[in-house]
Order: C-alpha cells, then structure tokens, then sequence
C-alpha cells in the first residue's frame, strides 16, 4: 500500500505529521498502526475467506447439535417412563421364570402332574400370586412357567427341604426325566 508522509507547521508553530496510506489521511501515529493493523486484517480475512466461513459453519453446526443432544437428554430424562425411580422403591410383583425340556410325546401329562403337584404347593406359602404355563408353538419339546410372587423375600423365604420334598413328589408320580433349561427372576415395577 502506499504511503506519503507529510508535515505541516502549525498556527502555534508545532508541526503536524500526516500520513496518506492510499486515499486514507491518518493524522497520527496510533492511528497509523490501527490502520495498518486493521488493513494487515482486513487482507487476512478476504485471503482465507472460505477457510473461516467454513470453520465457522462447522462450530455453528457443532454446537446446534450438542443443544439438540441436550434437548433429547432432557426431555428423555423428564419422561416419567425413563425417569430414575426412587431408591427405595418395591417391585410391586416378582416373576420366577422356568423353562423346561421335556419329551413332547409326554408333554400333556408333565403339565397335568405339575398342576397336581407343584401348583398347590406353592400356593400353600405366603406371597404366592399365580402360575401360568407358557407354551411354545415352535418347540414342542419346552414348557415354561411363569410364577408369580409378591415379593422376592416371601419366595425366597420357602424351606429348601420342603422344595425338594415337594420336588421328590412332583419326580415319583411323573416317572420320566425332563430338563431345566433356564431360570430367571424378573421385577415388575409397581405402577
């Protein structure tokens, strides 16, 4: 850029340094370095023009997506489905879940022994809600029931010996071997 400097003699007789940058008058030398600074600058930014608008896009989008991730957190959080339950909360029910293997010819009447035996049993003790038997139509070989309790203390609460007399009983009368596939525990949150 070009630069003339000029000096004119005041009317109190100081003199005065003006610098022309360009059609620019800068009557100071503050003034001189902002401009160059600004002019140094202004060059900068229209030379990497598409770098910064490009960067910048890039924050903008950035963040317009931690706002959204913080939205969805926020409104998943205040969702009462999703929402943390009270640490000192009850499963209102508990589920003993069993699966068995059993020969399918003799399926019918390993359901009907263990309505006889099972069933009653333990409906005799405290906390017993249901049993349910689940077939599935794709394995005729397993039977799956699904026992209700009132809470895991009360079900857990039942005398080892008296399940393995109640189990004696339930082999005696059945006269055949069968499997048990899996066991599992499931709560079921009070509403």
């Amino acid at each position: 850029m070009d630069e003339s400097i000029a000096y004119f003699k005041g009317v109190k007789g100081e003199t005065t340094k003006l610098t022309v940058v360009g059609n620019v008058r800068v009557s100071s030398v503050k003034k001189l370095q902002y401009f160059r600074w600004s002019s140094h600058l202004h060059k900068l930014i229209l030379a990497n023009y598409r770098r910064i608008r490009r960067a910048v896009n890039r924050m903008v989008r950035r963040l317009l997506w931690c706002l959204i991730a913080v939205w969805v957190v926020l409104v998943w959080v205040s969702n009462p489905v999703h929402a943390a339950a009270p640490l000192n909360s009850q499963p209102s029910m508990v589920i003993e879940w069993l699966k068995f293997r059993v020969d399918s010819a003799q399926r019918d009447r390993y359901i009907a022994i263990d309505n006889e035996i099972w069933t009653p049993a333990l409906a005799s003790y405290p906390g017993f809600l249901d049993k349910a038997t689940w077939l599935d139509p794709n394995h005729d070989d397993e039977v799956i029931f699904v026992i209700s309790w009132a809470t895991r203390e009360q079900w857990k609460a039942i005398p080892e010996e008296d399940l393995e007399q109640i189990n004696q009983r339930f082999d005696t009368a059945l006269g055949f071997g069968y499997d048990l596939l899996e066991s599992k525990e499931f709560n079921v949150p009070a509403n």
